[in-house]
């Protein structure tokens, strides 16, 4: 027999929920060179009118779909993705079925590219990049956030042969103490900006200078543990991480194992 008030209940749920923007999360990542970065969670079905940002904005869709409308144009994407909207332009949203995970750059006018409106297949190394926000330490996100700019500017096949010498002493300061040198202490050693920096290195070297470096550590990390080091927290204490989970991540990330599986494998 059927409980009274039983059918207004499912009649009740069968009703579409009003979708707010404060249903929003919204979160600030890293406020280091070049830009703001933000990770947002938008809800299913929200919608957003035309509206415009005071600054330029590049954004990554990480998950879910959206619909995004600028005049006369639609994009409409439901797998991960980049998009890039000048200041002032206007725009609107749609959010999926799924929601919508967007990690977004606010741009300082001097960091941001000369581009139009658009969305498109994101970059394996920017997505790459984006989603490393993600797991970074919060001493370690200024660095990546200066290399998602930088990578915004990034050429396409196109490396030197030779780098100017100060791109190549940034090099070899990060092989012989990558833990006492920051991205953003290189810069200020060689006047740079840190987001020169990581452009003209990636140019030259095929790798961003924060990703550069993460590796030489892990190789420092991975060398104690096979020579024998009895605790994953000291190898990794050693070659500069901040902990033994900050190690494990970067191994992780790069190899799709972690420090015990490898070393497992090893021996």
């Amino acid at each position: 027999m059927e409980r009274p008030g039983a059918s207004c209940s499912r009649e009740q749920r069968s009703r579409p929920r009003r979708v707010t923007a404060d249903q929003s999360r919204i979160s600030t990542l890293s406020e280091g060179p070049g830009a703001i970065v933000r990770l947002a969670w938008y809800p299913p079905g929200l919608r957003m009118e035309a509206h415009a940002h005071e600054v330029a904005q590049a954004s990554w869709l990480l998950m879910g779909g959206l619909s995004e409308h600028h005049g006369s144009r639609e994009y409409i994407s439901r797998r991960p993705m980049a998009g890039f909207k000048p200041a002032g332009q206007a725009h609107a949203n749609a959010y999926g079925p799924a929601g919508a995970l967007i990690l977004s750059l606010n741009l300082d006018a001097a960091a941001a590219p000369d581009f139009d409106w658009s969305w498109g297949p994101a970059a394996p190394d920017s997505l790459a990049l984006a989603r490393r926000l993600l797991t970074a330490g919060d001493g370690e996100r200024d660095e990546v956030a200066g290399d998602l700019v930088a990578s915004l500017h990034a050429p396409r096949d196109r490396r030197r042969a030779t780098p100017p010498a100060w791109v190549e002493r940034c090099r070899e300061a990060l092989e012989d103490d990558p833990e006492g040198w920051s991205i953003a202490r290189l810069a200020r050693a060689h006047g740079v900006h840190r987001v020169h920096l990581s452009r003209s290195f990636r140019d030259h070297y095929g790798v961003a200078p924060s990703v550069f470096r993460r590796r030489i550590m892990a190789g420092r990390a991975l060398r104690s543990l096979l020579d024998g080091a009895p605790r994953h927290a000291a190898a990794a204490a050693e070659a500069g991480f901040a902990d033994e989970a900050h190690f494990s991540r970067t191994m992780k990330s790069e190899l799709g194992v972690g420090p015990r599986a490898l070393r497992t494998l090893l021996h």
